[in-house]
């Protein structure tokens, strides 16, 4: 195995099977199994600033290529069996025989040859992922497109809850009413907080009787419109915002102003709609979410 290549080197230092986490005797469908299952927590779609999550996805994907080709795989284990034997054989050798190494080596070539022919196996699996590589692994691209697939759905339903955690106010209110018909930000906050916590509540300054709360989770918000109505003597109207891009275009040409993210307020003390809709993406990239995105991926990997 002298004339190793760097990348084969890597390869049999490297020992696909403990990379997979799968026995030598695994078939195909454990090693598929195994393959999903690790590669969902290292795609680089997942890790786009992280380099040795990449590599580690590369190694995986090289991993299924050959582990799931007969000729590959074969060529692989000859080389694993080789070198398995290589070491064995080195660490049974004292300090007086290691000054005979170079020897010993000339007779592992010999019985190397013996074992498998005069063929080295080494160059019979660097041919085999030359060959894999000029064809193209159906298999790995069929695994990696049921990846991108499966984090597409997951995320398409991610932002369908999302949808689902947003409402429109209203209420009557005249337009120079001081006390906007009853409702003050911190009462709305009080009102809407008993249903669940509530991540975003923001009154308009521009028009009396209007406003948006977010919750933080979909079924707070679907326990508020369905049973809040706010004060008997001015009832408000709950309605759902349909989709991420913020509010309906009344309410694009509004302004808001939100106590509790007095900190966005610009200098003249109001929120434009681009700035709740930072706001509100914010909350919904948080880190915490996406942890829990791609742990319910991996608990249903097997289902792919």
């Amino acid at each position: 195995m002298e004339n190793m290549s760097t990348e084969l080197e890597d390869l049999v230092k490297l020992n696909l099977y403990d990379l997979l986490q799968v026995s030598c005797t695994a078939g195909n469908k454990e090693i598929q199994s195994a393959y999903r299952k690790k590669a969902l927590s290292c795609h680089p779609d997942k890790n786009p600033d992280n380099p040795e999550a990449v590599k580690l996805f590369q190694q995986l994907s090289k991993a299924l290529e050959i582990l799931t080709d007969g000729p590959a795989r074969t060529a692989y284990d000859k080389v694993l069996k080789a070198k398995k034997a290589h070491e064995l054989r080195n660490a049974e050798l004292d300090s007086k025989r290691r000054k005979l190494k170079k020897d010993l080596e000339t007779r592992e070539k010999a019985a190397r040859e013996e074992e498998f022919g005069s063929v080295d196996p080494a160059k019979t699996l660097q041919e085999e992922i030359e060959r894999l590589r000029k064809e193209g692994s159906k298999l790995l691209e069929e695994e990696q497109e049921l990846l991108r697939k499966h984090m597409q759905k997951k995320e398409a339903v991610f932002s369908e809850e999302e949808k689902r955690k947003r409402l429109k106010i209203k209420w009557k209110a005249e337009k120079a009413d001081p006390l906007n018909g009853g409702y003050t930000y911190e009462f709305l906050h009080k009102v809407f907080n008993k249903y669940g916590e509530v991540s975003c509540l923001i009154i308009s300054s521009k028009k009396n009787g209007s406003g948006l709360v977010e919750f933080l989770l979909p079924t707070a918000a679907q326990l508020a419109y369905e049973n809040e109505s706010g004060l008997s003597s001015n009832p408000i109207q709950l309605s759902w915002i349909p989709s991420n891009q913020g509010s309906n275009e009344r309410f694009q040409q509004e302004s808001y102003v939100s106590p509790k993210d007095s900190e966005t307020v610009k200098a003249e003390g109001v929120l434009t709609s681009k700035d709740y809709e930072s706001i509100v993406l914010m909350k919904l990239r948080q880190s915490e979410e996406r942890k829990q995105i791609i742990e319910e991926m991996m608990k249903n990997q097997d289902t792919i």
